[in-house]
């Protein structure tokens, strides 16, 4: 993996869909490592809106997560396009051009940090987590690190371009529904960090009962219309009912295999 290879002072965590949207970028996310020794790593706090996108790469921009759940679970890794105070999980200072974020040693209080332009101290991550290439799952790494005290991060007030190029909501949950079974059932025992943890079920069930009775969802979408009119917005109420259905039948699918292997 080439970050095990890497000798530089600071490592950046791009995906394969990621674009930087401005050349002043790093220059930004740099700013607060140098400025504060205490931040291990700086991310951003929006992904890019434009209303160019595809449809699908708006929705997901608007509500600055790649799927409903998380954003249910207050888990996101982004904010809502548009919102100027911290709303994620830790407690936030605001230094003006990024807030400095402080995390609970919790994995459950860690939202899904460490991918999609995350730029990190290489040295302290190396020492502080599991991050051979075998135990290297970007957010896993974050959490690591956060359990040593390394509870700082920076969340710079700028966005980074996240495309999923999905031609639709049915095209985006069949790929989901291979994500599903692949990170919650066939690679999770490696895991350090799941969007669904211990203590978590109340809000999942909280979640499933938004999704079904569609009412929520459809309300915090008209919120978004009213500060950023994008019709976009109102593809979640079927995006949470669509991902509790693949999250439900994924499983039920891996129950019934796990009693026939009994």
């Amino acid at each position: 993996m080439a970050f095990n290879k890497g000798k530089g002072e600071l490592s950046l965590i791009i995906d394969h869909d990621n674009y930087l949207p401005d050349r002043n970028w790093l220059k930004k996310m740099v700013k607060p490592l140098i400025e504060d020794p205490e931040i291990v790593a700086t991310t951003t706090c929006y992904y890019h809106y434009d209303r160019n996108f595809s449809l699908m790469d708006r929705y997901f921009a608007l509500f600055g997560t790649s799927e409903p759940l998380p954003f249910y679970l207050n888990k996101a890794d982004r904010m809502m396009w548009g919102e100027k105070k911290w709303t994620l999980l830790g407690s936030a200072f605001d230094k003006g051009d990024y807030f400095k974020v402080r995390f609970e040693k919790d994995p459950r209080k860690v939202p899904s940090i460490g991918t999609n332009g995350t730029l990190m101290r290489t040295a302290i991550i190396k020492k502080h987590a599991k991050s051979d290439p075998d135990n290297h799952y970007p957010i896993d790494v974050m959490v690591d690190v956060v359990m040593k005290g390394y509870v700082y991060y920076g969340f710079v007030k700028t966005s980074i371009i996240h495309l999923t190029h999905s031609k639709g909501i049915w095209q985006f949950l069949k790929r989901r529904k291979r994500f599903v079974e692949h990170y919650h059932f066939e690679d999770n025992k490696k895991r350090r960090w799941s969007v669904v943890m211990k203590g978590d079920w109340p809000k999942v069930l909280l979640y499933v009962f938004y999704s079904i009775t569609f009412v929520v969802p459809f309300l915090h979408s008209i919120k978004g219309y009213l500060k950023v009119r994008d019709i976009a917005w109102f593809v979640h109420p079927f995006m949470c009912f669509g991902t509790t259905a693949i999250y439900t039948w994924v499983t039920i699918v891996y129950f019934l295999k796990s009693l026939n292997k009994k």
